[in-house]
């Protein structure tokens, strides 16, 4: 390993989630013509679990400078005529109050809220994803995609799994196993795809969630299935050090994968919202305003659905939860991978090239469960420590790594020392520092 000089200012534990890899490499003209767009590609409203109205939540995002968002509530594309009683029904354990009603029609006027009185309760409709798009698409400043949050669950495990860019709402199909169910959503978003003339992913959501669900192999089994969130806002964290985080996690899969021939998984920032108003979150001391969940910044020529969502397919985005590359490129002939960061001031930042050398070790070493008999007993695995290691370690705002003959991939993890204000406790070291992320490169031969 080669190691110029050390992170003087924070020491921290193999990390979270990057996302993976670019398939496409750009030429270098091409990316000088494009712009980056901020983007959240999971959040909930209402229609769900999300505890605001539609409107609220979109406008949360476009008055903090994304530029488009997902919505992707469970297991429903926002379509239809759909209301819900004011402190009434629950729906996924969700109640909407009344005074969740006054702060929506104060913020967008009660000639643009819908109710009505049914059995002496009150009723708001909430708006259609077609409604949402009219109201707040601007050509070049902010769009809106629609997506759906798919939610299976197979014998002691769920998985969750985001359909972005849908027509109609996706039903879930629930396989024997949870490779199978992946497997299953992912053909079918394919085939919606290819029936609606759309570009479309499926991704697999929080995949320690909720306890170690996702293991490596019912990814590494799906070549097909492309995407994989690497960085979520869930507050959930894993008890015990010997299981994978999200990162090493997304280092096995796309290890694997790429010895054997198989194309890597990108790998996803999202904030996962269900909280936008002080209060929703019975945690005290939260800033809102702070809050550092993490987002995707997409390399697109334009703001338009078809071009970000190539952009997404290509793998050209990284993800972040607060630090912002001034530059990342990719130059393909001379395998050299580049990054630099937009400094805030007062920051110190340390750039991290990860990847995995060919030949790597693929045993595993089992371990007993250390939650048996009080959670879900799962099947512990070790993993080589070789696979996702630190090829280069450079403390600045600035550097590059050049692909040498043995090495599968590398990717570039950007940690500043400014901490990360996410009040969930018992986080990793990791996660407490805010990182960007970028896509594994060099995995595929350049011609």
């Amino acid at each position: 390993m080669r190691h110029r000089s050390f992170f003087r200012n924070i020491v921290i534990l193999s990390c979270l989630g990057f996302l993976t890899a670019n398939a496409t490499f750009l030429s270098l003209s091409r990316l000088e013509a494009q712009e980056w767009y901020k983007g959240n590609p999971h959040m909930h409203t209402n229609w769900t679990d999300g505890r605001a109205f539609p409107e609220e939540a979109v406008q949360w995002y476009k008055d903090r400078g994304y530029q488009f968002v997902v919505l992707s509530d469970h297991d429903v594309f926002q379509t239809g005529e759909f209301w819900r009683t004011i402190d009434g029904d629950v729906n996924r354990g969700l109640k909407v109050t009344g005074q969740a009603l006054e702060r929506y029609i104060q913020a967008f006027g009660k000639d643009n809220v819908e109710t009505r009185t049914v059995d002496d309760k009150m009723q708001v409709r909430l708006k259609t994803f077609a409604e949402l798009q009219k109201e707040f698409d601007s050509p070049g400043k902010f769009l809106m995609i629609p997506g759906e949050e798919v939610s299976a669950r197979v014998p002691g495990r769920a998985i969750h799994m985001n359909a972005v860019n849908i027509a109609e709402t996706m039903p879930k199909i629930e396989g024997a196993t949870l490779a199978e169910t992946i497997r299953l959503n992912t053909a079918a978003i394919a085939e919606h795809a290819k029936k609606h003339g759309l570009k479309s992913y499926l991704a697999v959501n929080h995949p320690i969630w909720e306890y170690y669900d996702t293991y490596p192999q019912d990814v590494i089994d799906n070549p097909e299935t492309r995407f994989m969130e690497i960085v979520n806002s869930e507050p959930t964290s894993p008890p015990h050090e010997k299981f994978w985080t999200k990162e090493k996690l997304w280092d096995i899969i796309n290890s694997f994968r790429i010895e054997d021939g198989n194309p890597a998984v990108y790998g996803l920032g999202s904030d996962d919202r269900h909280y936008y108003f002080p209060g929703d979150l019975p945690i005290p001391g939260i800033d809102y305003e702070k809050m550092a969940f993490s987002w995707i910044m997409v390399r697109a020529k334009d703001l338009t659905v078809d071009t970000i969502m190539q952009a997404m397919l290509d793998g050209d985005f990284y993800s972040s939860s607060g630090v912002i590359l001034e530059k990342l490129d990719y130059n393909p002939k001379a395998k050299t991978l580049s990054v630099k960061v937009q400094p805030e001031e007062g920051v110190s930042y340390q750039i991290r090239f990860i990847g995995t050398k060919r030949g790597f070790d693929r045993t595993t070493q089992s371990f007993d469960d250390p939650a048996k008999g009080k959670k879900p007993a799962r099947t512990g695995l070790i993993y080589s420590d070789r696979i996702g290691e630190v090829f280069e370690r450079i403390d600045g705002t600035e550097g590059s790594y050049t692909i040498q003959k043995d090495d599968l991939y590398v990717r570039a993890q950007i940690i500043s020392n400014k901490k990360n204000p996410l009040p969930f406790p018992n986080k990793r070291e990791v996660d407490k520092y805010l990182t960007a992320w970028t896509q594994p490169y060099g995995w595929k031969t350049e011609k």
